[in-house]
């Protein structure tokens, strides 16, 4: 690689990520530092736990990842049990 120039693998990978981003972003409207930190989360190769209050598209951005870089979606919900007492 001649210095200066951008790796072409780097240039495609990032084109990618972008065209990845945009699907996401196509679903899930004005979240998209949401959707850059899930992805830079995910490509990393960490874990990632979304929180948020309820109704505001968690599921669907979990889903819209998954489909977008074609892995299999499950969910599961944690409910927090409180005693009567």
């Amino acid at each position: 690689c001649a210095a200066g120039r951008p790796n072409l693998e780097a240039s495609l990978m990032l084109e990618k990520i972008r065209n990845c981003a945009a699907q996401i972003g196509a679903v899930i409207v004005g979240k998209e530092l949401q959707i850059r930190q899930s992805l830079t989360c995910l490509l990393a190769g960490g874990h990632l736990l979304i929180e948020d209050a309820p109704g505001v598209g968690k599921t669907t951005l979990a889903h819209a990842i998954a489909l977008s870089l074609g892995l299999p979606f499950r969910r599961a919900e944690m409910a927090i049990i409180l005693d009567a007492e």
